[in-house]
């Protein structure tokens, strides 16, 4: 008897503690999705927070004058999280046609860009590729700094992409008039601009090395053959890169970025010849065409822009031919 009494007694007691728990749990999951702070006081915290880190870090100005932040609300089991994304307070405007409904443009402009922010693991960098003496990469100058990658997509999204695309290949003083570009595309159905290749890279495609390599090629590029080691029996999808060349270039962003910089005013064209850097701006082709179709756009486009400034990328994939990059 007194043992089942003992036994109701302790089967009472669990429940009640179950029920205790379970209303915790409910009203824990309810208090984190309150936050009695506004949304404004939430998103001057955290651009402040981005724009000392930066400044800090990269000594890379960001002003309220010209970014804005975007908060993006996720949820989690029993927990509401919070993101904050860069974004221009005016939307960057392109003018050609061909960089208008570019998806990933567009989150720029947007606030949905999850790497316009501090969001990540500090652990991302910019170059991952195979490099020679692979130990070493953490040593990279300028490369191995936190949050690496999250400063190039600003540099890339967020001044020189836009510097690029709405100035310099329109530049007729310099040899470039996009417009002529413009009307030769526009005879084929289906060219588009691609603009996920966000990376920094160096070296000098061998392009019939790299035929049917499903690659992407980076805007910020250095055309640099030194920087690619020659091996006797190379595989095209996995080079190494060597080390000296890569810390070479590392240095360079340093010393670049050795005095503040203010984002917005920062001289593209004078960025670019300092660290050496030949943008790729990569266009997709129907896959109609065929390699012979694109040589054929390739040398009607080149004598309206200078491979000096920047180099235009035709990308074809053909069910017969297959993959292949021409410039």
């Amino acid at each position: 008897m007194f043992l089942k009494v003992v036994q109701n007694f302790w089967y009472s007691s669990v429940m009640k503690i179950s029920k205790i728990i379970f209303v915790f749990s409910i009203f824990s999951l309810l208090l984190s999705c309150i936050d009695l702070r506004s949304d404004k006081d939430l998103k001057e915290k955290e651009f402040n927070r981005i724009h000392n880190f930066f400044k800090s870090e990269y000594n890379l100005i960001l002003s309220k004058e010209d970014f804005d932040i975007n908060m993006e609300v996720y949820y989690k089991p029993f927990s509401k999280g919070r993101a904050f994304l860069l974004k221009p307070k005016k939307s960057i405007e392109y003018k050609s046609k061909y960089f208008k409904n570019i998806t990933n443009l567009e989150w720029v402009n947007e606030g949905k860009d999850w790497d316009l922010s501090l969001w990540n693991e500090e652990t991302m960098r910019i170059f991952t590729f195979p490099l020679e003496n692979d130990d070493k990469r953490s040593e990279i100058p300028f490369f191995n700094k936190k949050y690496s990658y999250n400063f190039f997509k600003i540099i890339d999204y967020l001044g020189l992409r836009p510097y690029i695309l709405n100035n310099l290949i329109y530049d007729k003083s310099k040899g470039n008039d996009f417009e002529k570009i413009e009307k030769i595309f526009d005879k084929y159905r289906d060219i588009g601009y691609s603009a996920i290749n966000n990376q920094w890279e160096c070296g000098f495609w061998d392009l019939d090395k790299n035929e049917n390599i499903e690659k992407t090629v980076s805007f910020i590029y250095v055309q640099d053959r030194k920087c690619i080691i020659e091996e006797k029996n190379p595989k095209p999808d996995n080079e190494k890169y060597s080390l000296e060349e890569v810390e070479k270039y590392g240095k360079k962003f340093k010393e670049y970025f050795s005095q503040e910089r203010y984002l917005e005013k920062i001289d593209w064209l004078e960025f670019m010849k300092f660290n050496n850097i030949t943008p790729i701006l990569v266009f997709s082709l129907p896959e109609n065409l065929t390699r012979e179709d694109a040589e054929k756009i390739r040398n009607k486009i080149t004598k309206y822009y200078n491979k000096k400034d920047f180099i235009i990328a035709l990308y074809g994939k053909n069910k017969d031919y297959g993959i292949y990059y021409i410039w």
